[in-house]
């Protein structure tokens, strides 16, 4: 990296954070960067910085206390973990939660999933997206017991609450999460990380199966505040579906969609879409409604708060709602969409 790059550190959440740094960026200098501050327990972070338009991040890592080196391989940060020596919280991470063969595991998916999408762009055939998602599924899984079977032992704690939180965020919730946050000891509990991961689980676990889905603050298409409530009078079955104007499985699954939602009358099957597009996107969202058109119910949750809020940071993200306003299930395919409504209804 050249002289003068600007580097900045982050913990894996701020609003979970509890250090205090002398600044959070830091200007490379004869190649070497610094920077100090007060931690008073291990923090998962990541590193990032700007260079020639493209952002670069970092996989997370584990500070401790003390004096701490990190060597960055420029060739290698959004792949892999960066080398630290003096943190004993990252050598434990690095041992017991397998995170070598975890993250080659992440860069083949990766490259998978870039393979596919320059292959089909926005028409990939379903087979392809059911394989690639339960490939997916598994990937995570994989992650989810080892985070399981690792909280049980006392070093692993810290590492095991800032994993929960990174997981919860990107995978969404998961009764897992809440099972190693109720293993982990009431003095972690109690630190900001430990409240700032309950209160996520609390606000997520309203989507897991079996919930009432819960009222959402959006915006229409006319840029309108609504209070949106997911009742089961306009309809048996509600499906919720999260999407953006420039996700390309988002899209690929509009043409089934359309097809489902022709079979069945609207009180008996209706569609709400939420768009977590940007801002600055308002139009790119307006104009993949025409484009495709899509003739259901649209919302809009620009600043991604109630997305957020629900852990939801995957799209396509979908809730198929039963009669009663409850979650019945969660990311079906079109195919099994269609399947359930055809024996339900």
């Amino acid at each position: 990296m050249p002289d003068g790059t600007t580097i900045h550190l982050a913990p894996n959440n701020r609003k979970a954070a509890d250090w205090s740094l002398n600044s959070d960026s830091s200007v490379i200098l004869n190649g070497q960067f610094y920077f100090k501050g007060t931690i008073r327990y291990p923090h998962g972070v990541r590193f990032f910085y700007d260079a020639a338009n493209t952002n670069f991040e970092s996989k997370l890592f584990f500070l401790d206390k003390g004096v701490q080196t990190l060597t960055i391989n420029i060739d290698s940060i959004k792949k892999y973990t960066p080398r630290i020596q003096g943190s004993k919280a990252n050598s434990i991470y690095q041992k017991r939660f397998h995170v070598n063969e975890i993250e080659q595991e992440g860069v083949n998916l990766s490259e998978k999933a870039w393979q596919l999408y320059s292959q089909y762009k926005n028409e990939m055939p379903e087979n392809e997206i059911m394989n690639f998602r339960k490939e997916k599924e598994e990937y995570n899984n994989k992650k989810d017991s080892i985070l399981l079977k690792s909280t049980t032992v006392s070093n692993s704690y810290f590492i095991s609450l800032w994993l929960a939180i990174d997981y919860l965020f990107s995978n969404g919730y998961k009764p897992q999460y809440q099972k190693i946050y109720t293993l982990l000891p009431d003095n972690i509990k109690k630190t900001k990380a430990g409240i700032f991961l309950k209160t996520r689980l609390a606000e997520s676990g309203k989507t897991t199966i079996g919930a009432v889905f819960p009222m959402l603050n959006l915006f229409d298409r006319d840029s309108i505040a609504q209070s949106v409530a997911f009742n089961t009078e306009q309809a048996k079955y509600t499906l919720i579906d999260f999407w953006f104007s420039y996700c390309g499985p988002c899209i690929a699954q509009f043409a089934e969609f359309k097809e489902i939602y022709k079979l069945f009358p609207k009180e008996k099957f209706q569609i709400i879409s939420i768009s977590v597009d940007a801002k600055k996107d308002r139009a790119a969202w307006l104009g993949a409604i025409k484009k495709y058109e899509l003739p259901w119910q649209h919302f809009w949750d620009p600043g991604v708060a109630e997305a957020r809020r629900l852990s939801i940071n995957s799209c396509p993200t979908t809730f198929l709602l039963g009669p009663d306003g409850k979650v019945i299930a969660k990311n079906m395919e079109p195919a099994e969409l269609k399947e359930f409504l055809n024996k339900n209804l």
